[in-house]
């Protein structure tokens, strides 16, 4: 059975407290097989995305797997997006997280951050 996730921290300095379905911090619209989790997210934009899928039943949550796979998540009843440039997580329950599709543990607490121009990209 899947767990609900409850999640506490500061998004950006503001105070950040939420129980929820799922949350994903995205830095592009697309993740694996082709489901488009922040469908509004740009790699160049100084900001990454995270979203939040509030707890739901059966058909609610099967209405946001069909919207993952054609590019309106964003649009569903209850999803909420926000950019942000640096979150703290204080609280994080279940602590299971995925980096990639990898499992990672990490101890809280723990921030994800931009780092402008961190990664050299080479085309030619």
């Amino acid at each position: 059975r899947y767990r609900q996730v409850r999640l506490e921290g500061e998004l950006d300095g503001r105070l950040l407290r939420q129980t929820c379905l799922l949350a994903c911090v995205a830095n592009v619209p697309q993740y694996g097989a082709g489901a488009r989790i922040a469908p509004a997210a740009r790699v160049d934009d100084g900001r990454l995305d995270l979203v939040l899928l509030p707890n739901a039943g059966f058909r609610r949550s099967f209405a946001y797997s069909l919207a993952l796979f054609t590019g309106r998540l964003d649009r569903q009843a209850g999803v909420e997006t926000q950019r942000f440039r640096r979150l703290l997580f204080r609280e994080l329950a279940p602590d299971f997280l995925q980096a990639d599709g990898d499992p990672l543990k990490l101890p809280l607490p723990f921030s994800v951050e931009v780092v402008p121009a961190a990664l050299p990209v080479f085309s030619g």
